[in-house]
């Protein structure tokens, strides 16, 4: 199937100019897009691949060691190892227990916080390792959920976004993307570049925006390398 082109100049003349709050977003977007701005990107990345990262043999999880949440469910990605066949995925309350171990062929799970397991914990320890594997744990990074107190200041921009955007649309998913990272909710933010690709896989343009923010935040270069 042949990957659609996406320019930058559609995404803010769709969203409606940069008066409104879509339009606001979607110009932080584009200006991140730009050749200029992709090229300092990849520089930037460059400079601080060689210091952090982690041995061969243990996986690296595309996420800070600690992150907020806002949604009620996050995608949790990280860098394929060469030959693994089975990974999995240990999540644990904050006294260290095993709360659920779950196994996957693929280098991404969905952890779906109003599981009954889940639903009550306002911290979640999380560790991803090759099975049969210990020495490629990951190690634990923690994620919290917002707290109701904190999630109002999040809540009428993002009521707004609601009501200008079409729900089914991949863009939409990338506008709140750009929205989630702004406000340092990163891990928010790597979910809707999952949902945009999933929405629209033949847009590489997508794709593209997903990768520059990997390296942004010094997480990978790629998405599945």
């Amino acid at each position: 199937k042949e990957a659609k082109e996406y320019k930058i100049d559609d995404l803010s003349s769709q969203m409606g100019g940069g008066e409104s709050i879509v339009g606001k977003y979607a110009n932080y977007v584009a200006s991140k897009m730009t050749p200029e701005e992709r090229e300092t990107n990849r520089k930037k990345y460059a400079s601080v691949t060689g210091a952090t990262e982690r041995g061969f043999e243990q996986i690296k999880v595309f996420m800070k060691s600690t992150a907020d949440v806002y949604n009620t469910s996050a995608i949790i990605r990280w860098k394929p190892q060469a030959n693994a066949e089975n990974y999995e995925l240990t999540l644990k309350d904050m006294f260290d227990d095993v709360i659920m171990v779950s196994e996957t062929s693929d280098n991404h799970y969905k952890v779906d916080f109003t599981d009954d397991r889940l639903k009550d914990m306002d911290l979640v320890i999380v560790s991803v390792s090759v099975k049969g594997d210990k020495e490629s744990n990951s190690g634990d990074y923690g994620i919290q959920k917002v707290s109701t107190d904190a999630s109002s200041k999040y809540k009428s921009d993002l009521d707004a976004l609601s009501e200008a955007l079409d729900p089914s649309s991949a863009i939409n998913n990338l506008i709140l993307a750009e929205f989630y990272e702004q406000n340092n909710l990163l891990l928010d933010a790597l979910t809707s570049y999952e949902l945009a690709i999933q929405k629209s896989p033949d847009v590489d343009y997508f794709k593209d925006a997903y990768t520059e923010f990997l390296m942004r935040n010094q997480w990978s270069d790629a998405i599945d390398q």
